[in-house]
């Protein structure tokens, strides 16, 4: 029996360094991250759009291309109560974001991965 399919929830990405783990257990040194796009008000959001291109790219290759559902994607923030209506209106950096990442997704199936859906995650799903 195999999988029918596999979703992805999809936020940042992180890329650490390959370390030995004795290495690391005799100097104390820890993976290091590397750089990101941009960052958002949230400490474990960071903005890196070429890591959902090489997650779907990752799974395509290791999983024989099975059907993808990008079942979550978004821009989050911290909540800030004494921002003025335009500001929420004007958002700028989620539709940046969104679109960097969509940019993302849309070249790893131009290049053949196989996704069937994308959803993205709003202000409803914290109704959990």
């Amino acid at each position: 029996m195999g999988l029918d399919f596999i979703g992805i929830n999809h936020y940042t990405s992180y890329y650490i360094e390959t370390v030995s783990l004795l290495y690391a257990n005799l100097d104390g040194e820890l993976p290091r991250q590397k750089d990101f796009v941009d960052e958002t008000s949230l400490e474990w959001l960071n903005v890196y759009p070429p890591g959902m291109e090489k997650v779907i790219n990752y799974v395509k290759e290791r999983y024989n291309n099975i059907p993808m559902f990008i079942t979550e994607n978004g821009y989050g923030e911290i909540n800030t109560p004494n921002s003025k209506t335009e500001e929420y209106l004007h958002d700028v950096k989620r539709v940046e974001h969104m679109t960097c990442y969509l940019d993302a997704l849309l070249t790893a199936m131009r290049n053949g991965a196989d996704v069937r859906a994308y959803f993205a995650w709003s202000l409803l799903d914290n109704f959990e």
